[in-house]
């Protein structure tokens, strides 16, 4: 019996009534209370237009219904949906992925070098051809492969050292020369990077952000390109604010068909590439939410770059208003594209607009009083 097996009851969907909408907590973290709010609001409109009810929330070893739709806090592994009765992308709002690095961004680039060390099940040879899309950079898993590797890429300029498993910039470090290095890798966590792998990138100072993005649930199918906000929280750290996305109906060819900015179309194009370039290299890949984040900006010399910098195929800040345009799209069916934004602002006496759906409105014990909403604009009629 594998792993996967014993940690869950294997559930057949054969002849299965559909079953409730479930929020389902893959790790033993704690999100914050902002966040599973977040989660359960999503989860509340998904089940709306899936004509299901909202099950509430389990977690790893937890009771999991029959036919039931998942929305997994995290990408989950095929083996572990497999063993919840997941077959396909049909039966959760998220992905699935054939060996757990695959969920992280240390798939992003290569290792630095042949005599660098990798673990097993690592997909080198995505990792490998995602080069010509990517921000220039390198895997590593030991302290000295990552010290070779950013001496190598310091020559070009600054380095982003990123642990492959945080997100939201969390832990992220920034050298600009040589002589900080030695400083900014005894501050890693070598247990972490043992185990998880740390990502160093040339940094690209002041970049554009923007959002490529699909979600398909039930028959309604939508692909999208926008540019994301930062604001600073409640301790004056710049963090993720928010999104401006503009969502059509359709896959990623009908989003490469419209008429869009050069610099939108660059960023389509190195978004919709990867997610190609993920079905060939990962076998049994699947996912109904895809995002992917792209940059743009100068180097160190000058040069304009657009650049993969990380995916993510799970619930994330974006769907809210994910989810609002796909209800836009179910109400109305001559709604063809719709621009929607969604909003995270902290601080005392927030007020959202009229008409927003609020996802939290509140005071977080962790980060404070804040405010996230979604709000669909202007909509575009069918050709």
């Amino acid at each position: 019996m594998s792993e996967a097996t014993a940690k869950y009851p294997r559930i057949s969907r054969e002849h299965a009534v559909p079953g409730p909408v479930l929020l389902y907590n893959c790790t033993s973290e704690q999100a914050t209370e902002h966040e599973t709010a977040s989660r359960t609001q999503v989860c509340r409109r998904l089940a709306t237009l899936l004509q299901r009810e909202f099950g509430g929330e389990s977690a790893i070893g937890g009771h999991v219904p029959v036919g039931c739709y998942l929305v997994p806090t995290h990408t989950m592994d095929i083996d572990q949906a497999s063993t919840l009765g997941i077959r396909g992308e049909g039966d959760l709002f998220g992905g699935a992925v054939p060996t757990p690095w695959a969920a992280t961004k240390i798939i992003m680039h290569p290792l630095v070098d042949r005599s660098a060390y990798s673990p097993p099940g690592w997909p080198a040879d995505l990792a490998a051809s995602t080069q010509e899309l990517a921000v220039a950079g390198y895997s590593a898993f030991r302290i000295d492969d990552l010290r070779r590797a950013c001496l190598l890429l310091l020559e070009r300029g600054p380095v982003r050292l990123k642990p492959a498993v945080e997100s939201g910039g969390r832990g992220q470090i920034v050298v600009s020369e040589s002589a900080e290095l030695e400083h900014a890798l005894s501050s890693l966590d070598l247990a972490d990077l043992w185990d998880t792998g740390v990502v160093v990138e040339e940094n690209l100072p002041a970049p554009v952000t923007y959002s490529i993005g699909q979600i398909r649930v039930a028959d309604l199918l939508a692909s999208y390109y926008g540019t994301q906000r930062t604001t600073f929280n409640n301790l004056g750290e710049a963090v993720y604010g928010g999104s401006e996305l503009f969502i059509i109906r359709g896959d990623f060819d009908t989003l490469a068909a419209a008429t869009m900015p050069p610099n939108i179309r660059g960023a389509v194009f190195c978004a919709r590439a990867f997610d190609e370039l993920v079905h060939e290299k990962l076998p049994g890949f699947f996912a109904s939410r895809r995002n992917y984040d792209v940059i743009a900006g100068s180097d160190a010399n000058g040069e304009q770059r657009c650049c993969l910098l990380e995916h993510s195929w799970r619930i994330g800040g974006a769907s809210g208003a994910e989810i609002a345009a796909l209800e836009a799209f179910r109400d109305d069916p001559n709604t063809a594209a719709v621009e929607v934004r969604c909003v995270e602002a902290y601080g005392e006496d927030l007020v959202p607009p009229p008409g927003a759906t609020i996802y939290f409105h509140g005071f977080d014990p962790e980060l404070g009083p804040m405010l996230k909403y979604a709000m669909v604009g202007q909509r575009h009629g069918r050709a």
